[in-house]
C-alpha cells in the first residue's frame, strides 16, 4: 500500500514536471515582443514610472532622463525597479543582462532573454509606458 502511495506521488510530481517543461517551451517560442511606434528621443526631462505586465504580475519601474547638454534629447540615465512579482530569479538576469542593453541603446529594440521571455517582456513594457511618458508635451 505505501509503495502504491509512493509510486503514485512520484507519477504526480513527474507530471507536474513535464507540465511546467512543456509551458516554459510555449512561451519560449511564442511571438517577439514588439515596440510601439515611439519617436527617437524623449522631449522631456525628469522621472518616470512605467508599468508592464509580466507572466506572474505587474511590474513596475522608474526611469531618470537627463539633458547631458542644452540642446541635446534626454536620455535614460538609470533605471530602478519599484515592484515585480517576476520571479526573482528570472528579474535579476533581466536587471543584469537586459537593462543595461536599453540604456545603452536608448531603445527597447533588444532581444528578448532566452529563459526569462517573459519578465523580459514586462520589463520592456514598463519601459516603453514610461518613455511614453516622458514623450508627451507639457
Amino acid at each position: 500500500m505505501a509503495l502504491r502511495r509512493l509510486f503514485i506521488i512520484i507519477i504526480i510530481f513527474v507530471s507536474g514536471r513535464i507540465l511546467m517543461m512543456l509551458s516554459h517551451y510555449a512561451h519560449e517560442n511564442s511571438s517577439n515582443y514588439e515596440t510601439s511606434d515611439i519617436p527617437p528621443a524623449p522631449s522631456r526631462e525628469g522621472l518616470f514610472k512605467g508599468r508592464g505586465e509580466g507572466f506572474v504580475g505587474d511590474v513596475e519601474l522608474e526611469i531618470y532622463f537627463l539633458r547631458e547638454f542644452p540642446d541635446s534629447p534626454p536620455r535614460i540615465k538609470w533605471i530602478r525597479t519599484l515592484r515585480s512579482d517576476e520571479v526573482r530569479e528570472y528579474w535579476k538576469r533581466v536587471i543584469n543582462e537586459l537593462m543595461p542593453q536599453v540604456i545603452e541603446k536608448q531603445s527597447t529594440e533588444v532581444d528578448i532573454l532566452s529563459g526569462a521571455t517573459e519578465s523580459s517582456r514586462a520589463f520592456l513594457r514598463a519601459v516603453d509606458d514610461a518613455m511614453s511618458k516622458a514623450y508627451e508635451e507639457n
